[in-house]
């Protein structure tokens, strides 16, 4: 279960959101934390911690000097020892 902080909470749900509803395409690459940060009215650690946290789940890749990569996340699921990808 996601963890609840009050202002995170609202750019992570939204975000994964869009993510589910391919609304950011896998391979696509979110929008910068700067331009996430004025999306969402964030500081800079919420947007980071809304990042850390899809990472965490499997919804996006964080590249250094790059962004963060949208997953296919319909091609992962978990099984009893780990990840695993088709």
């Amino acid at each position: 279960m996601a963890p609840r902080w009050v202002y995170g909470k609202v750019s992570y749900e939204d975000l994964k959101g869009k993510i589910e509803e391919k609304e950011y395409g896998a391979g696509t690459y979110l929008p910068s934390e700067n331009e996430l940060m004025k999306l969402y009215d964030s500081s800079r650690d919420t947007v980071r911690k809304a990042l850390n946290l899809l990472a965490s789940s499997g919804y996006i890749q964080k590249e250094k000097r790059k962004g963060s990569l949208v997953l296919d996340v319909g091609l992962i699921f978990f099984s009893g020892f780990g990840f695993d990808k088709f």
